[in-house]
């Protein structure tokens, strides 16, 4: 196989707006998964991170005008992850490390960066997800079913993980064992095949290093939210 390093190794830069002290004036409600757990947050600062919130609170859907939004449908531990991105544009807590969050929640960080329209969220959770693969020996089937449902097949995260699947964990050049191949997406097992056959035929370089290659997975263009929902359905105009 042939061995090659990007070369256009950058560490993640945040692009969030600057905070002022305007921005601690209004608190929001949201309400996250099934028990409605409360989270209250500062107006302003989730605004600024996010077009599916500036709509949601500052548009003309009932939720600017009650200022509770209910995302009844998404995880209260991703929710926590992302509450502390906001806030300190970081979702791992000091005296954390990559090993302390979960790969499905760093795949639903992802997914939630792409429905709200956050790039520099969904960004962070690439950087982690890389820190996280150099001290795993294995990746769980559960965060490839996860991205392959929720993911549109042009989404930076699946290429991803097919790569590491490919370059990092051996075992599949050994062929996956039958147990495997049934539970994985089948466009996961066609697309690793595709980049199996290119590292053999020596046309895609093997990738030795991925934290100096990151930001060839970032997202590089601002994704275009859907409406605001409430508990996946869509909220209506006032």
């Amino acid at each position: 196989m042939m061995s090659a390093k990007s070369g256009n190794s950058t560490e993640h830069v945040n692009k969030k707006p600057r905070i002022d002290r305007d921005s601690f004036d209004t608190m929001v409600v949201v309400k996250v998964g099934r028990d409605e757990t409360v989270f209250r947050m500062h107006k302003t600062i989730i605004c600024n991170v996010s077009p599916f919130f500036k709509a949601a609170f500052e548009g003309n859907f009932v939720e600017a005008q009650e200022q509770v939004l209910e995302l009844l449908d998404e995880s209260i531990t991703m929710f926590k992850h992302f509450q502390l991105w906001v806030y300190t544009d970081s979702i791992i807590t000091k005296g954390e490390t990559a090993t302390d969050v979960t790969w499905v929640s760093l795949a639903c960080l992802y997914i939630f960066g792409e429905k709200c329209g956050i790039p520099d969220l969904q960004n962070m959770a690439i950087d982690v997800l890389i820190d996280k693969q150099q001290i795993s020996i294995r990746m769980p089937i559960s965060i490839i079913r996860k991205v392959y449902d929720d993911t549109p097949a042009t989404a930076p995260l699946r290429r991803l993980l097919v790569d590491l699947m490919a370059c990092k964990f051996p075992v599949v050049h050994g062929g996956l064992a039958e147990w495997m191949r049934e539970q994985i997406p089948k466009d996961f097992l066609f697309d690793l095949a595709v980049v199996l056959h290119a590292l053999r035929a020596g046309s895609k370089a093997d990738i030795e290093d991925f934290k100096a290659c990151r930001s060839d997975y970032h997202v590089k263009s601002p994704v275009s939210p859907p409406a605001p929902t409430s508990g996946g359905a869509a909220s209506k105009p006032l």
